[in-house]
């Protein structure tokens, strides 16, 4: 799993409306296609079926932020729960983006990880607000500032990822009331 970049790309609607679109790259094409099944003209309101790639576009900063805001943090977070395989850590974060009350998950393991990373790849003005999730439980406050450092891990794919973010997560759980460790490290929480 990489970190991904992101770039501008124009498209067009039926209705000849042309817009700066931000796109991420190196990310699954699932993620990335689930991604333009989610957009909509900001004119007309046509879906993607409406839409293509391409077009003039005047270049320039105000074009790409224009971009960006065409949809409401409320929408995006509905979008990304259509995409599939969001999980509940991600969905977490996407709640906090919104303002609305969140459930607390976190990522447990690289897999609630790389769902968190691809929800982050889709709308990449929410990594700049990930340190928003610091005040949703202590879980989180301990992953965030190590969130570079576990995406680095993860990608590697050596099994790193998992016994970093066991080695941060482990002495909350221990200390948690609301956790029972069983053998073969299965836990079990109760409460939020």
């Amino acid at each position: 799993m990489s970190i991904p970049s992101s770039q501008p790309m124009a498209v067009s609607c039926k209705c000849g409306h042309v817009w700066a679109a931000h796109f991420r790259t190196n990310v699954d094409v699932r993620v990335w296609s689930a991604h333009v099944k989610t957009m909509h003209c900001p004119k007309c309101g046509k879906g993607h079926r409406a839409l293509s790639l391409g077009g003039t576009l005047p270049v320039g900063p105000a074009t790409v932020d224009a971009a960006r805001q065409s949809y409401t943090d409320r929408e995006r977070a509905a979008a990304w729960r259509r995409m599939g395989n969001t999980g509940l850590s991600s969905s977490c974060i996407a709640d906090r983006m919104c303002g609305l009350d969140t459930t607390r998950d976190y990522p447990r393991d690289p897999g609630d990880f790389g769902r968190c990373e691809n929800l982050l790849a889709v709308y990449p003005e929410w990594r700049d607000r990930l340190h928003e999730m610091v005040s949703v439980s202590p879980y989180w406050a301990a992953l965030i500032p190590q969130w570079t450092a576990i995406a680095e891990k993860c990608a590697a794919d050596s099994g790193d990822g998992y016994r970093f973010m066991r080695s941060i997560l482990d002495p909350i759980e221990n200390a948690d009331p609301g956790v029972v460790c069983l053998a073969g490290g299965i836990t079990m929480r109760f409460g939020r």
